[in-house]
């Protein structure tokens, strides 16, 4: 599937329609990052008189957004520790890899920088995810390098060497292991012979295995819609 590039007029516009549509009472809206997100918050900004009034609240991945959108009055947050998020009704990301391999209706998407628990906790605890496509990703027919977080024990180190002979692909370290260090950062590579028919399965797998603290595998089982340049509405008028 080829999707368009977005322009900033365009991403601009799909920022305003998506505030337009989720300026409701009391939603909660988790915010990732990239510039499609970035767009997003400042259309929040643009509108912060009516997000008070409809006592939304935002969760953020980045520190910065939250002080941008409390500077308006905005009820923002940025938390460290995934038990502090609550339920999203939506949350909001950009992807890096975005994969439509063989024999998989929806696509999958990956984001390949640094793993941290509150995107995590924030997939996790979404009722829909829109995943933004701008063009300036990667379209792959194979699964890409998937990162995590484990524990720095022996259930993670385990797991490090178990999971590509339960699941195929190779573990590699993203950094050095750490000494005294609560974690470690790895990425499988599933292999492009051994096919994978449920991903879903997979990205559950991971959830609930308690020595992976986080992962950037998204599926579908969250309601995960992409939108890029071809789809995205336009802003509707106010």
């Amino acid at each position: 599937m080829e999707i368009p590039e977005m322009t900033k007029q365009r991403m601009e516009e799909m920022a305003k329609s998506m505030a337009n549509s989720l300026i409701v009472p009391d939603a909660v809206i988790g915010l990732g990052s990239g510039e499609p997100i970035t767009s997003i918050m400042n259309a929040f900004k643009a509108r912060a008189p009516e997000v008070k009034k409809k006592r939304m609240q935002i969760h953020c991945t980045k520190e910065w957004m939250k002080d941008d959108l409390r500077s308006v009055g905005i009820l923002a947050f940025c938390s460290g520790d995934e038990k502090e998020i609550p339920m999203l009704d939506f949350y909001m990301e950009s992807p890096d890899v975005v994969c439509f391999p063989r024999g998989v209706k929806e696509p999958i998407f990956i984001k390949s920088d640094a793993v941290a628990e509150f995107n995590h906790a924030m997939r996790k605890r979404s009722r829909f995810i829109y995943m933004i496509a701008t063009g300036n990703h990667v379209v792959s027919d194979e699964i890409r390098g998937i990162p995590m977080e484990l524990t720095n024990n022996l259930n993670g180190e385990v797991f490090f060497k178990s999971w590509p002979s339960n699941k195929g692909g190779i573990t590699g370290l993203r950094r050095n292991m750490e000494k005294g260090k609560d974690r470690f950062y790895i990425e499988w590579v599933p292999s492009v012979e051994q096919k994978i028919e449920d991903w879903n399965a997979i990205e559950k797998e991971l959830d609930e295995a308690e020595f992976v603290l986080a992962h950037n595998l998204f599926t579908n089982s969250n309601n995960c819609k992409l939108m890029h340049a071809g789809n995205a509405p336009p802003a509707s008028a106010h």
